[in-house]
Formats: C-alpha cells, sequence, structure tokens
C-alpha cells in the first residue's frame, strides 16, 4: 500500500507539471496573438487610404460628338474620375504626411521603358496653413518663366494650376481644403494636346472633397 502511494505521486507531480506547461503555452500563444494584432493596426493605421475603383462609367467631352471611357475612385477623402485606359499603380513614393494616394499610368511607347502618361493624386496631412510654404508650389509659383499659373475657383476654393511652358504636357493642380492639400499632377512624354488638357480637367471638375 505504502509502495503504490509512491508510485503515484511522481505520476500526479508529471501530470501537474504538464498541465503547468500547457498553461504557459497557452498564455504566450495569446501574447503573440495579441502582439501581432497590435502590429497589423498600426500599420493599418499608418498606411495611406485606399478607395474603391469602379469601372466604366461614360462621361461626356468637349465634343458633343464623343464621350470617353472613364472610372470612378470612391476613396476615404475624395472621390474622382480618370480615363479608363489609365492603369491603377500600386509601387509609388509616399511620404510621411500622406493621407491618400492614387497613381495611373498608360503604357509604354513601343520600344521604351517610359510610361506614356502618368496621373498622380496626391492627398496630405498640411498644416502650415498657407499654400506658399508648400515647396513645389513654391517652386512654380517663383519660375513664371517655366510655369504658367491659372486660378479657378471649385467649390468656393481656389485651386492653383501650374502649366509647364515647354518640353512635355506637365499640369499640376494644388487644393487647399482645410488641414488636407490635394496636389493633382498629369504629365506625358508628348507635346501638349487638347486631349491631355481635357483628361486633366475633367478629372479636376469631378473631384470631391468628402470632408
Amino acid at each position: 500500500m505504502g509502495k503504490t502511494l509512491n508510485n503515484q505521486k511522481p505520476i500526479a507531480q508529471l501530470i501537474d507539471k504538464l498541465k503547468s506547461q500547457k498553461r504557459k503555452l497557452i498564455f504566450g500563444l495569446l501574447i503573440i496573438l495579441i502582439i501581432t494584432l497590435i502590429i497589423l493596426l498600426f500599420i493599418k493605421i499608418q498606411s495611406p487610404a485606399i478607395g474603391t475603383i469602379i469601372n466604366q462609367k461614360q462621361t461626356a467631352t468637349t465634343s458633343s460628338t464623343n464621350s470617353t471611357t472613364t472610372n470612378q475612385v470612391k476613396g476615404k477623402y475624395i472621390s474622382f474620375i480618370y480615363p479608363s485606359n489609365y492603369k491603377p499603380q500600386t509601387k509609388f513614393q509616399k511620404l510621411s504626411s500622406t493621407l491618400e494616394k492614387y497613381v495611373f499610368t498608360t503604357a509604354p511607347l513601343e520600344g521604351t521603358a517610359a510610361q506614356t502618361n502618368f496621373l498622380a493624386i496626391d492627398i496630405e496631412n498640411f498644416t502650415l496653413g498657407n499654400i506658399y510654404e508648400n515647396a513645389p508650389y513654391r517652386l512654380r509659383k517663383n519660375n513664371p518663366q517655366d510655369y504658367q499659373l491659372e486660378i479657378r475657383t471649385l467649390s468656393n476654393e481656389k485651386v492653383y494650376i501650374f502649366t509647364k511652358r515647354s518640353g512635355g504636357f506637365e499640369k499640376v493642380a494644388y487644393w487647399l481644403h482645410g488641414s488636407k492639400l490635394a496636389t493633382i499632377t498629369h504629365t506625358s512624354i508628348s507635346a501638349q494636346s487638347d486631349t491631355l488638357n481635357q483628361e486633366f480637367y475633367n478629372l479636376l471638375t469631378s473631384f470631391v472633397w468628402k470632408n
């Protein structure tokens, strides 16, 4: 009888040890899971917002006999349309102040690596108040021999549009909306053309701030 009790004691201790190790393992796995979820949530918060692209919407151009197929983007802060022959890109540079960004390009010309047309919409947090504090805007504003300035009023807000005077096609619009700044850039290796201008202004006039 005494031997039996002595044999049972090490078994009971082993069972208790296994239970303790199991509890530690479960606790460790829970800690790892919580840390992983926190990291994923932080990455999501830090990443620029990504909008929904709605395909194939018909919009009229300046010509009464022609129409162009466009896609619509519905993002967190903005919505707009763009020509459907422009393809969304996923690899592009983002600033730390970027809240939402979209980049579209058309296919390169045969025998070249450069994209034919480039279109980018960048929404950034801008707390400096004066648009002149934005370095790219200031560069264009201070060089009127290279850039022609046009000011339009859209949704009761001023939009500053710079057109490059020579070289390939380049238009850049700066739209300050409270503490947010939209920079809309449209460039092409092609020369100035009515089609490129129309694409730019179609996007600009379709542009809507959500908040």
